[in-house]
């Protein structure tokens, strides 16, 4: 496998003295109301052996979907993501862009052959078609069926002070800080590997998650929501509809409980230049945050019926002929730069409780800032900025600052709130939900943990 060099140089100039930057992680995962947790995630590091050599941190979440092979999907990706990285962590030092994409692109691989195997295994026959999904059917002579089904996958990669983010699907990561000094500025784009070349910021009105202003919260992850006008563009790029070069072949709609979704309200107006505008004509809202339930599905003249909530992920061979794609959108942020401003910015300030009616000396937490990575169970009962009031308390804080397992106690914690909000929200409905909590600092008395792979805490 070749990579081609890259360099790194975004971020302000920063003149802080650094040493190493250490980390606590940690994680937990719920099965939700369902009968199987699908979901699947996993921690991954190196420390450096050559001098010059930066530590590597690497999490990852994955989300399946498709009740035959959900499981499947994310069980096969995170193995193929482990021992790729086990092969080829040094690139993440030499040209992080093209190593994750190559991970996501061998992971997607890694599916498709494990629903192979596992369908071979039940007694199929399975095939090919010429459009590259999946097909099964137990006798010669009966009549064939799609195999659906696949995987969010999002992993953020620390590398020093290099923070490298790349997903494909709505399992989201946001970036937490104790102080109001983050600005979607500190996001920079190096590429997306799916995007046509014809595609650029210059012809599409895409719009960030993240708001103008400083904030205390920024969400990490690219939007790869149906409601996103740049993957509505996308979709359109790869295939337009028969007689209408202004529409994606794939069909772009607000869920409803229509059995045609086809028939379902669209999301985008287009004008006669093509331009594309959101409608807002949404049935119902998917989260607390009231997001409205968006998917795309195929169209009703396709050999067979299939939807997704999101417009790329790992598997779902049968959408990806319409233009789904498992190539991510890679992000790269400065944590010494964040880190730098936090330390600048003064001492802790504790939240509105008083910390000293639990016992908790302020003086004692040095500046850190903590990343969540999580599936959609954790994200659709709460609000982004909510989540960073809860992992960031003092309580919270005082336990990662005193103790070697305070990142695990506080992702158990969390992932416990999560559940009563998810059956308050849902009841019995309640998605499979995991956690991940990487709380980071190069403070001298923060406390490093390394604890790694996927046994919750």
């Amino acid at each position: 496998m070749e990579f081609m060099q890259q360099g790194v140089g975004y971020g302000s100039p920063c003149t802080r003295t650094t040493t190493v930057l250490k980390h606590q992680v940690g994680f937990d995962t719920d099965i939700g109301g369902g009968r199987e947790n699908q979901d699947s995630f996993f921690v991954w590091s190196k420390k450096s052996i050559k001098p010059g050599d930066d530590n590597i941190l690497i999490c990852g979440v994955l989300d399946g979907h498709g009740r035959e092979v959900g499981r499947i999907a994310a069980v096969a990706a995170k193995a193929a993501l482990l021992k790729y990285f086990d092969d080829y962590h040094d690139q993440l030092r030499v040209n992080p862009y093209e190593c994750l994409v190559q991970a996501h692109n061998i992971a997607h691989i890694n599916v498709k052959e494990a629903f192979r195997a596992e369908m071979t295994k039940e007694g199929f026959e399975v095939e090919d078609t010429p459009e590259g999904y999946l097909r099964r059917r137990r006798f010669a002579g009966n009549a064939w069926t799609c195999i659906h089904g696949g995987t969010s996958c999002s992993i953020i990669a620390i590398v020093g002070y290099n923070l490298y983010i790349a997903n494909v699907g709505d399992s989201s990561g946001t970036l937490c800080c104790p102080k109001t000094v983050l600005s979607k500025a500190h996001i920079h784009h190096l590429g997306d590997s799916a995007i046509p070349p014809a595609i650029t910021a210059d012809n599409v009105a895409s719009v960030s998650i993240n708001s103008d202003g400083p904030t205390d919260t920024l969400v990490i992850t690219a939007e790869h929501s149906p409601e996103s006008v740049f993957e509505f563009c996308r979709l359109r790029s790869f295939k337009h509809r028969e007689g209408n070069a202004h529409q994606p072949s794939l069909v772009v709609v607000y869920d409803s409980s229509s059995h045609d979704k086809t028939q379902c309200a669209p999301v985008f107006d287009v004008d006669v230049a093509g331009r594309p505008s959101i409608t807002n004509n949404g049935k119902y809202y998917k989260n607390v945050r009231k997001e409205w339930a968006s998917l795309v599905c195929t169209p009703n003249t396709a050999l067979y019926s299939d939807a997704l909530a999101f417009t790329r992920s790992l598997g779902d061979l049968h959408l990806h002929a319409y233009g789904v794609s498992h190539l991510p959108e890679v992000q790269y942020i400065n944590l010494n730069e964040i880190l730098g401003v936090v330390e600048a910015s003064g001492p802790y300030a504790p939240p509105s409780i008083d910390p000293a009616s639990a016992g908790i000396n302020t003086d004692n937490i040095p500046p850190m800032i903590c990343i969540v990575l999580a599936t959609d169970g954790v994200w659709d009962n709460w609000k982004y900025e909510d989540v960073t009031k809860f992992v960031l308390d003092v309580s919270c804080l005082d336990a990662v600052a005193t103790r070697g397992d305070g990142a695990c106690r506080v992702a158990q914690s969390f992932m416990q709130r999560n559940t009563i909000h998810g059956k308050r929200n849902f009841g019995n409905q309640a998605d499979n939900a995991t956690g991940i909590v990487i709380f980071l600092s190069d403070a001298p008395t923060f406390i490093h943990n390394d604890v790694i792979n996927s046994t919750p805490c």
